[in-house]
């Protein structure tokens, strides 16, 4: 069937302008148990999604005929609606920051399976041109964006009792020399680009020296020695305060253009700082949890993490946090109501001649 022919149900969601600093174009935008329809997930009750959320699909208007890109990461529904989760990325084409920005939710179609990751409005088209990378860290492991760049997991575990965004996340214990190793990353040579990296990340134990984030030939993000309270971006000694023991959503941006190189944490930038060439490696390796040498390893947690090319403007940068940080506040629930496509049945075998 042809969307949103055969969906019984939709439902308005609200993206509140007073979370998005200014006006954003194909914005991804995280939805949860938190800000989803609570009937989704009620998996006895009448109008529940897909066990695997494969009827799950979102549109720009009521009617709609204009679909959005999504990437259902994790579904999950029980007879007790509360105790649902569900990590699913959209992505939405305008982002207002004076107007309040609707969309729809749709679901309840049973007979529907999710479009193809490369299908216009499959998984990979969530992330535009810019992303080069986009791993989820949580029950499985890989890269979000067309690239599908595949990892190698070097003993890391799914851990359900610690995320940031509410499902799960990649554990990495130091002790135990857990990393995942991503192979060469096209385009993130910052001898000639700009880069930004977002990551949400809670260290364990910093008196391990943890090494968070980079590339097998110069490491990026790393705790500079042991106890020093402080975090370090690439082999710079100019140090970053980054929350220790909790998680917090952070935001690195090497403007190559000034050079510049500066951080946001929880939403909030730190002063910037003009440290010139900080990043010329021209190697591609990426790495999360280990140093280069393989001497150095992280012991923590990582949820959400991505790579792109460009200067990510400081609404996109705060934005990015308020939706992944707290939906609920990000984004409000409307009333669920009819899709106007109830379940079409074939009744034709019934009256064969």
């Amino acid at each position: 069937m042809a969307f949103p022919t055969g969906w019984v149900r939709k439902c308005p969601l609200t993206i509140q302008k007073t979370k998005v600093p200014a006006d954003l174009t194909d914005f991804p935008v995280l939805f949860t148990v938190a800000d989803l329809p609570s009937e989704m997930f009620d998996a006895d009750g009448s109008y529940p999604a897909r066990a695997d959320g494969g009827d799950i699909r979102f549109s720009s208007d009521s009617a709609g005929a204009t679909p959005l890109p999504v990437e259902v990461y994790y579904f999950l529904r029980d007879n007790n609606p509360a105790l649902g989760k569900a990590e699913i990325h959209v992505k939405v084409a305008a982002v207002s920051s004076s107007v309040n920005t609707v969309i729809y939710v749709w679901y309840n179609a049973p007979a529907e399976t999710m479009p193809a990751r490369n299908a216009t409005y499959g998984s990979d088209n969530v992330w535009d041109s810019h992303f080069k990378f986009v791993c989820h860290n949580g029950a499985s492991i890989g890269d979000s964006t067309s690239a599908a760049v595949a990892g190698t997991n070097h003993s890391t575990t799914d851990d359900a009792t610690e995320s940031k965004i509410g499902v799960s996340s990649r554990k990495f214990v130091a002790a135990s020399s857990q990393y995942i190793d991503w192979g060469n990353i096209v385009n993130l040579n910052g001898a000639s680009q700009s880069i930004t990296i977002d990551l949400t990340v809670k260290p364990n134990s910093p008196a391990n020296d943890p090494f968070i984030f980079g590339r097998k030939a110069q490491y990026w993000i790393e705790y500079p020695s042991a106890g020093s309270g402080n975090w370090c971006l690439s082999s710079s000694s100019n140090n970053f305060s980054l929350p220790n023991l909790a998680w917090s959503v952070d935001t690195f941006v090497y403007d190559r253009g000034i050079p510049d190189l500066y951080e946001y944490i929880n939403g909030v930038k730190d002063a910037g700082t003009d440290l010139g060439n900080i990043i010329p490696s021209t190697s591609n390796y990426l790495q999360e949890g280990v140093d280069y040498g393989g001497t150095s390893y992280l012991d923590g947690w990582i949820d959400e993490a991505r790579i792109s090319d460009n200067v990510r403007s400081a609404a996109w940068i705060v934005a990015t946090y308020n939706t992944l940080a707290s939906p609920a506040t990000f984004v409000s629930v409307g009333t669920p109501e009819s899709g106007g496509g109830a379940r079409i049945f074939d009744f034709s075998p019934f009256f064969a001649e």
